[in-house]
């Protein structure tokens, strides 16, 4: 048993209870597991007038809404999780997209301009094409 406990933590558990339990065992251990999970730091990125929160999926631009779609969203975050490394666009299709979508180079683009619209002209820039194989997220630094 003791074995199978670790396997768990080693397979990526934060923890579990076996069986029999108690009740009020259980209740702690959520509480704990809400108290962490309330304390993390929140995912957000800036640049420009620009605000993409990882959490809570938003996107604001000068503080108002950018309105981005599901796909949208998942393909700017991808890039930005990934600063400056060129990502294909196969791989943005792959990662961002749903699978009941058409995943072509020419949707991505699709997107990739959408979301450049949305974000205006401070924040689309940072949305770089990289010809011949996809786009990097590359925030422009201010100057020292």
């Amino acid at each position: 048993m003791f074995g199978l406990r670790l396997r768990c933590f080693d397979l990526g558990a934060a923890d579990f209870i076996t069986k029999p339990f108690w009740l009020e065992e259980l209740i702690a251990r959520l509480r704990a597991r809400l108290r962490i999970n309330s304390e993390a730091p929140k995912r957000i990125v800036r640049w420009g007038d620009v605000a993409l929160d990882l959490d809570s999926r938003m996107v604001t631009v000068d503080g108002t809404d950018a309105g981005l779609t599901r796909n949208e969203f998942d393909l700017l975050a991808h890039l930005v999780e990934r600063q400056g490394r060129a990502i294909s666009r196969a791989q943005l299709a792959e990662h961002a997209l749903t699978p009941f979508e058409q995943r072509d180079a020419r949707t991505v683009d699709s997107h990739i301009a959408r979301i450049r619209r949305k974000l205006g002209p401070e924040g689309g820039v940072s949305v770089v094409t990289v010809w011949g194989i996809g786009y990097r997220f590359e925030p422009e630094q201010e100057d020292a």
